[in-house]
């Protein structure tokens, strides 16, 4: 399993409207995704053919591709 976790104690913030997407864990298995702020930005996330991962304790908002 690969990690992505916020530094206990700091905030991560991923924003931009150049970002599409922020995180890209597509045809990628056994992710964790975790403490992020992902905002201000086309897509958030893209996670098409991923299996057994996990995303938690992140914050959307303000993506303007739905």
């Amino acid at each position: 399993m690969i990690i992505y976790k916020a530094y206990p104690g700091e905030r991560v913030v991923f924003s931009g409207e150049g970002l599409k997407p922020a995180l890209n864990i597509s045809q990628r298995d056994y992710i964790v995704v975790e403490g992020f702020v992902i905002q201000v930005l086309r897509r958030g996330l893209y996670a098409h053919q991923t299996r057994h991962s996990i995303v938690r304790r992140n914050v959307f908002k303000q993506a303007t591709d739905a």
